[in-house]
């Protein structure tokens, strides 16, 4: 897997992180399984990955894109 790609639950994790802005609660509706704990540190290691984080800024500025234009 080339490394820009990302897993399906890293995509779903990006959604989720974009609604929820919650890390742990990212992880838990993207489908990783574990306790609190466990969930905090996946969120974390995932928001240190280049290409989630690209992803994640990506989608926030075709976001704010969306809300000038409805400005306008």
């Amino acid at each position: 897997m080339a490394k820009d790609k990302l897993t399906p639950k890293q995509v779903a994790f990006v959604a989720e992180y974009l609604k929820t802005g919650n890390g742990t609660e990212s992880v838990r509706r993207a489908g990783y399984k574990g306790n609190d704990v466990t969930l905090g540190q996946v969120a974390a290691e995932n928001l240190k990955k280049p290409q989630v984080l690209r992803a994640i800024q990506a989608a926030q500025a075709k976001s704010n894109e969306r809300l000038e234009l409805e400005e306008d």
